[in-house]
């Protein structure tokens, strides 16, 4: 690979000290680009997770406010705040479609 550690390291047992032992490596101008552009990587990975994780508890938790309308004698449970919905629900859709437009999706 990239830092030419011994084929035995992988993820579950690659410690910080094989990075020191590898920095002449790393201060090359291929491997600072390669480290650049796998933390930029990184950085729209977790916002692409923070995103879809926002949006996964706002429908999981969302509660709609009903209130009881009675007309000759028959109840019938209304939504209430409907405009506030649209909003929230428009918001969320501007979210997940700025996520998808971006490069990091």
């Amino acid at each position: 690979g990239k830092l030419r550690l011994p084929g035995s390291i992988r993820v579950d047992n690659l410690y910080f000290s094989h990075f020191i032992q590898s920095l002449e490596i790393l201060a090359t101008p291929d491997a600072l680009k390669f480290t650049e552009t796998l933390a930029e990587k990184c950085r729209g990975e977790v916002i692409v997770r923070e995103t879809l994780n926002e949006f996964i508890a706002w429908y999981q938790t969302y509660e709609i406010d009903f209130y009881d309308h009675t007309y000759e004698g028959r109840n019938t449970p209304l939504i209430q705040n409907w405009k506030q919905i649209f909003i929230e629900i428009n918001d969320k859709q501007n979210l997940l479609s700025a996520l998808s437009d971006s490069h990091h999706a």
